[in-house]
C-alpha cells in the first residue's frame, strides 16, 4: 500500500499536479482497488476493469476448440441486465435516482464499466457493482440473451451503416494476419451472434468476471480510508479468484497488403493505409504518435497541406494509431469527392517518402508534442478520463503513478525520434484499401481485389 496524495490542479504548474500518489492495494478476493482524493468537487468518478477483452473470445471454451466472436461484448450489455436481487433496469434506476450516470464499453483488451456522479451515489455504486460480479450468472436465462443478441446485431447494423466505421472491419481483417485476434470485429460476427449459446456466456462470466481479473479505481471528494472501507464491505466480499491466463502474443507474420477495394454504399470514395507497429507501452509509441501528428493535425501539417490546402486534392484526411496490448497500427485515411483515388495515393506515397528521406523539423516536432501535452493534461481535469488513465498505468506499467512519467515520455521525444520510427514502420508493408460505392468503382486503385468484411 502506498500514501496519499491529494489532487489539486489549481494550486500547482501541470506537472505537480501529474505526480498522484494514489492509495494503491489488492484486497484478500484478488480485487485491485486504486484510490485518489479529489476534493475540487463534491462528485466521484468509478471504473471497474475487467482484463478481458474480444481479443479473448476465440480462445477454447468447454466443448469449443474456438470461441465465438462478440462475447466479450455482448456480457457487456447483459451486465445491465439484472441479478436475482437487483431486477433488469434497477442499477440504471438507482443510479439515475442519485444523479449518477454510468456507461461501459469493450475492446480488445479490455471491459470497462464507468459510473460517475455526486459523492452520495458511491456507497450504492459499489453495492451494485459487487452484486452482479457475484451473482450476475444466475440471472441469465435464454429470454435475457436473446433479447441482447438482437440489440448488438443491431448496433453492428449502425457501424454497417457508417461510413467512417465499416471500413475499419475490413482494414483490421488485411492489417492482422490469420488467427490473430484484432482481425475479429470487436461487435462479433453475425454467424457467431446468432449461435451464442447461453452456457459459452456463463462460462465467460465464471471465467473471467471474478474479483481476482479486476482493478476498481475511484476518484472523488472522499478519504481514501472511509471509501476504502466501503469498497471492502461491497466488492470485498464477492467470493475470491484469480486471473486467468489471457492470450498470448503467439501469432505472427504479414498482413495481406493489396490493393484491396471494398464496395460499400458510401457518400465518397476512401483511401485507407495501415501499417503494423508496436503494443502499447513499447518505447516507439510516443515517437509514432507524434509522427502521425506531424503528418495530420491540421493547418502546418504535412498530409493536410499538401491534400486539402495547397491542392484540393482531398475533402478530409487524418493519421491516426492504436496500440493494444497484442500490437498496434498507423493508420492513414483519405477522402474524396467524387474522383479517382489514385492522385491522393501518390500525394501521400510521396510525403511518406519525404519524411523516411529528410525527418520532421525540430519546429514539427515542438508543435506536435505540445499539442499532445495540452491535450493529454485537459483529459486529466475529467475524473472518469483521469479514473481510466489510473487503471491503464498499472495494466500497463504496473504503477497507477504513471502519468508523470508518461507525459516525460511524449516531451522527450526528437526529430531524430520520429524520423527514425517513419524509417522502420512506413515500410512496404503497408495495406491499401479503396472504399467505394458501387456506382464508383471506377475511383478505386487500379487491380484491386475485392474483401468483404468479417
Amino acid at each position: 500500500m502506498f500514501a496519499l496524495t491529494g489532487l489539486a490542479f489549481a494550486a500547482d504548474p501541470a506537472m505537480d499536479a501529474l505526480r498522484l500518489t494514489p492509495l494503491w492495494t489488492t484486497l484478500d478476493n484478488g480485487l485491485t482497488v486504486i484510490l485518489l482524493e479529489d476534493h475540487r468537487a463534491p462528485v466521484m468518478a468509478l471504473s471497474l476493469r475487467y482484463e478481458v477483452g474480444a481479443a479473448e473470445d476465440t480462445l477454447p471454451v468447454a466443448g469449443r476448440a474456438v470461441g465465438r466472436t462478440g462475447k466479450a461484448h455482448l456480457f457487456e450489455h447483459l451486465m445491465f441486465e439484472g441479478t436475482p436481487d437487483y431486477p433488469s433496469g434497477e442499477y440504471d434506476r438507482r443510479l439515475a435516482d442519485l444523479g449518477a450516470d454510468n456507461n461501459a464499453w469493450t475492446d480488445h483488451d479490455a471491459t470497462v464499466y464507468q459510473v460517475q456522479g455526486p459523492i452520495d451515489a458511491l456507497e450504492t455504486a459499489l453495492a451494485l457493482e459487487a452484486d452482479r460480479m457475484a451473482w450476475l450468472g444466475e440471472a441469465l436465462g435464454e429470454e435475457v440473451v436473446k433479447n441482447q443478441i438482437d440489440v448488438v446485431i443491431n448496433e453492428r447494423l449502425g457501424d454497417e451503416m457508417s461510413d467512417y466505421v465499416y471500413p475499419y472491419y475490413s482494414l483490421d481483417w488485411l492489417l492482422w494476419p490469420e488467427g490473430h485476434p484484432y482481425r475479429w470485429p470487436v461487435l462479433g460476427t453475425r454467424a457467431d451472434l446468432n449461435t451464442m449459446p447461453r452456457e459459452e456466456l456463463v462460462q465467460h462470466h465464471q471465467r473471467w468476471g471474478g474479483p481476482g481479473n479486476a482493478t476498481l479505481v475511484l476518484v472523488g471528494d472522499f478519504e481514501a480510508e472511509a471509501a476504502l472501507a466501503m469498497v471492502q464491505e461491497t466488492l470485498g466480499r464477492v467470493p475470491k479468484s484469480s486471473a486467468p491466463p489471457r492470450r498470448a502474443l503467439d501469432v505472427l507474420g504479414p498482413g495481406l497488403i493489396g490493393p484491396w477495394l471494398m464496395v460499400e454504399d458510401l457518400a465518397f470514395p476512401q483511401l485507407h493505409l495501415a501499417w503494423r507497429t508496436v503494443p502499447r507501452g513499447h518505447p516507439d509509441e510516443p515517437a509514432l504518435d507524434v509522427l502521425a501528428m506531424v503528418m495530420s493535425y491540421g493547418r502546418g501539417t504535412r498530409l493536410d497541406d499538401a491534400l486539402l490546402y495547397r491542392r484540393s486534392v482531398a475533402t478530409d484526411v487524418s493519421v491516426s494509431t492504436a496500440n493494444g496490448r497484442l500490437g498496434g497500427g498507423f493508420y492513414v485515411f483519405v477522402q474524396r469527392a467524387d474522383k479517382p483515388l489514385a492522385p491522393a495515393l501518390r500525394v501521400v506515397e510521396r510525403e511518406v517518402e519525404r519524411l523516411i528521406a529528410e525527418g520532421p523539423t525540430d519546429d514539427e516536432v515542438r508543435r506536435a508534442v505540445a499539442s499532445w501535452r495540452g491535450f493529454f493534461i485537459s483529459s486529466l481535469e475529467d475524473p472518469e478520463q483521469l479514473a481510466d488513465a489510473l487503471g491503464e498505468c498499472l495494466r500497463v506499467y504496473g504503477d497507477p503513478s504513471c502519468l508523470a512519467m508518461e507525459l516525460g515520455r511524449y516531451e522527450a521525444v526528437t526529430a531524430a525520434d520520429v524520423h527514425l520510427v517513419a524509417k522502420v514502420y512506413l515500410n512496404e508493408d503497408r495495406v491499401l484499401l479503396s472504399v467505394v460505392a458501387p456506382e464508383d468503382t471506377r475511383f478505386a486503385l487500379p487491380e484491386s481485389a475485392t474483401v468483404s468484411p468479417p
